[in-house]
């Protein structure tokens, strides 16, 4: 009796696989994407919504001066003479990026590090205004080059009519041990640093999450943004971390092959006082 010729099992071409495999990441990286898309829109929202409120709420009143403070030491935020009214805008300390370790195999890349905490407070009165002690918080320290997470970013607080206002530090971006090629991954970043003061608009920005496809593609995340400072912008290759900006911005990851990089340090705080009469 005649038999059927046997099937010829297939064979998955590798280069196949690891583009379909590439293709799922990439699919559920974009839709965390999305979402955080939809939270910084939401946030940037809040933010335009108060400066129309600012406008409407300080009619009739004249500005004398823009003080800014950027001195992570204490020192003291002295009003301008006839001061009544202030438009308080502070960020935290950014949080710094996650550093990435060498290995003879493979790819490594760390997550940038959170912003520190935007915070918006509007002080409306007719008497005069009396400031206080300020501290702008310092940036995160960068992870190093084994791949350790960055630091976190310091508080920064300012004292108007005896009361204290406080932005958090953003949280440190994870680093990237490097465990040798063949391995998708990412490394995550981290919320703010304790809690802030009840203000107008208190909002922050995560830093990115790293992607590592083995020896394919890397790419570090870049750091949280505020209103006041950028973050660091991602890198790929073997390369250290950008600094995040002034203003909270948090720092880059960085990214490595065989040589350990270390991450971006994260931006210091910041102050800006709008004084009206």
């Amino acid at each position: 009796m005649a038999t059927s010729p046997k099937k010829a099992p297939t064979v998955r071409d590798p280069d196949d696989v690891y583009q379909r495999e590439n293709r799922q990441i990439v699919k559920g990286l974009s839709a965390d994407i999305t979402a955080a898309q939809t939270a910084i829109d939401s946030n940037s929202s809040s933010v335009a919504t108060l400066n129309t409120q600012v406008t409407g709420l300080l009619a009739g009143k004249v500005l004398l001066n823009i003080q800014s403070i950027i001195t992570t030491g204490s020192t003291t935020y002295n009003q301008t003479p006839g001061t009544t009214s202030a438009w308080l805008r502070m960020a935290g300390g950014g949080g710094g990026g996650g550093g990435a370790a060498g290995a003879a195999t493979g790819s490594a890349a760390g997550a940038g590090g959170g912003s520190g905490v935007y915070f918006e407070k509007l002080i409306v009165g007719s008497s005069p205004l009396v400031g206080g002690s300020a501290q702008c918080g310092s940036g995160g320290s960068a992870g190093n080059t084994a791949g350790s997470n960055g630091g976190n970013g310091g508080s920064t607080t300012c004292v108007i009519n005896g009361t204290t206002y406080t932005a958090t530090g953003g949280g440190g971006g994870g680093g990237d041990p490097n465990t040798g090629p063949g391995v998708f991954g990412v490394a995550l970043s981290t919320g703010p640093v304790g809690g802030s003061s009840s203000g107008d608009v208190v909002t922050y920005w995560f830093g990115e999450p790293s992607l590592i496809n083995g020896g394919v593609f890397w790419y570090s995340g870049s750091g949280g943004s505020t209103p006041l400072g950028a973050g660091g912008f991602t890198v790929t290759g073997s390369t250290t971390g950008n600094a995040g900006n002034t203003g909270g911005g948090g720092g880059s990851g960085a990214a490595a092959t065989t040589v350990g990089k270390a991450g971006g340090v994260g931006g210091n705080g910041l102050i800006v006082i709008w004084e009206f009469k």
